[in-house]
């Protein structure tokens, strides 16, 4: 059965095509062989089909100049050039937007709040393609981009969920789930008969791995100074403690330490409190702090429903610098200015901070903030992860999802310890939609199949095709091959 076949690009008759087309952001491309006694204008323009299946149009193909060249066939000299899609130009355009800020307690800052599918529509409008983004999964993804280029910008959002970049029979772009579109027509003219197969190549278990967890609880602090090898201590395990001990020397005199260790003694001892080490906090399931090396101090604390952290603070039992010699013994807030030394786990106050009485004693203090903690077990940063398994499948598939955490914080009434506030419901909700979605999407593209037709057809890329290949020339019956749920090698 013939199949006629008009194959143009700027209007110039083709002599062969070898054309990809895969779903995503990179361009198809189109290896053409043109005349050489043409009047070639090597610019963007329209790739043409006309064959018994129906005109195909792509639009503002653009030339890969690094390709053309001239060969010799059959007494004659022809260009040969490759071609892309106008997909090829989207790394051009750019996009700007910040959306779903999220707040210490992983809460959304309901002026940036925007769903994935609102934002893959700006996306695709960046770059000039009017097609509808699908129903994709309910989800907040965090996004910033700052004159981001485009496609760069739809591979972030998809990188998160199962959403394909597809072209359409009407040459125009679009996002799909996957399973969303027509598969396979039965009424293409098979060149053999295409095989079905159900092929397994996907993960037992789906895990959605959640950045790292927000403490926000008091810890107890020790008075520490620096030592002469440059490493803080407890002030008693200074090489350069007096004889008498601390306890006999006024923290703006210390007139019992060595001269010329008395300008450390002066910048660190009672001014510097390191986070004890181990220490236990009262969460409902118990936190331990096993090794200052485990611990990421922050500046901020964990608050809930506030639209910035509040700064961290200090309570205890210390000497107010009032005119009479007394501690103030109600926990109320150390009223000096300090530094957060986060290498060393330990803050740093204006002026010395203490205790007296019939001596000077180190202040009780606990430091009030927000922190990262290591698992003692494995060493890896604390972090919520949620999982689901599938009936098929080995191994695992990880997502780890930036914009999801934990937060975890105590609330405290004289020190004491009041209650705790925990986010785990809410991001279990949200991290359990992304589980869904990749469970559908590797439980839909277990069922791969590929056909050969004959003559060149015009195919929709879509959540179930992935790839077509159109084959023309040298006295070779057209031919168009579709790849369902897979990009065959064809």
């Amino acid at each position: 059965m013939p199949y006629d076949v008009v194959c143009t690009y700027q209007n110039i008759p083709i002599i062969s095509l070898d054309a990809r087309l895969r779903r995503g952001t990179s361009p198809g491309t189109f290896r053409i062989r043109l005349p050489h006694d043409s009047d070639l204008v090597v610019d963007a323009n329209d790739l043409v089909f006309a064959s018994d299946g129906g005109p195909i149009t792509f639009r503002g193909c653009v030339p890969d100049l690094s390709t053309l060249r001239t060969e010799h066939r059959d007494g004659k000299r022809e260009w040969v050039l490759t071609l892309r899609d106008r997909r090829a130009t989207w790394p051009g355009y750019r996009i700007s937007g910040r959306y779903n800020r999220r707040y210490r307690d992983n809460s959304i800052d309901g002026g940036t709040e925007m769903n994935a599918e609102s934002i893959a529509a700006l996306a695709m409008a960046s770059v000039e393609e009017s097609g509808l983004s699908s129903i994709l999964p309910e989800t907040y993804p965090g996004i910033d981009w700052n004159d981001t280029p485009s496609d760069q910008a739809i591979n972030e959002l998809l990188k998160f969920l199962p959403g394909h970049v597809c072209r359409d029979v009407d040459d125009k772009y679009s996002i799909r789930t996957t399973d969303q579109g027509d598969g396979m027509s039965t009424d293409w003219p098979a060149i053999i008969p295409d095989f079905l197969a159900t092929i397994e190549g996907g993960p037992k278990k789906i895990r959605v791995k959640c950045n790292k967890t927000w403490f926000g609880a008091a810890m107890r602090l020790q008075a520490v100074g620096l030592d002469t090898d440059y490493t803080y201590k407890p002030i008693d395990q200074l090489s350069y403690t007096p004889a008498n001990g601390w306890e006999h020397e006024w923290p703006t005199l210390f007139s019992g330490v060595q001269q010329f260790n008395r300008m450390r003694a002066f910048e660190t001892v009672f001014r510097c409190y390191q986070v004890v080490a181990p220490q236990n906090l009262p969460f409902n399931e118990s936190v331990y702090i096993s090794d200052l090396s485990d611990l990421e101090l922050d500046t901020h604390r964990v608050t809930f429903g506030a639209s910035e952290p509040a700064p961290a603070y200090v309570t205890g039992t210390y000497y107010p610098w009032g005119d009479h010699p007394y501690n103030v013994a109600d926990c109320p807030l150390v009223c000096c200015d300090f530094t957060i030394d986060k290498p060393n786990r330990l803050i740093r106050f204006e002026y010395p901070i203490f205790k007296i009485g019939n001596c000077i004693q180190p202040a009780d203090l606990l430091l009030h903030t927000g922190f990262h903690l290591r698992d003692y077990d494995d060493g890896d940063w604390i972090r919520e992860s949620f999982e689901i398994e599938r009936d098929y499948g080995t191994g695992e598939f990880v997502l780890d999802i930036p914009y999801l955490w934990r937060a975890r914080t105590l609330g405290y009434l004289n020190c004491q310890t009041v209650a705790e506030q925990d986010n785990r419901d809410d991001l279990h909700d949200e991290a359990k939609v992304y589980l869904d979605a990749w469970k559908d999407h590797f439980d839909t593209i277990r069922e791969k199949r590929h056909l050969s037709i004959a003559g060149l057809h015009p195919v929709e890329l879509n959540g179930k095709l992935a790839q077509v290949v159109y084959r023309l020339g040298r006295g070779q019956v057209p031919q168009t091959r579709v790849s369902m749920n897979f990009e065959a090698r064809t």
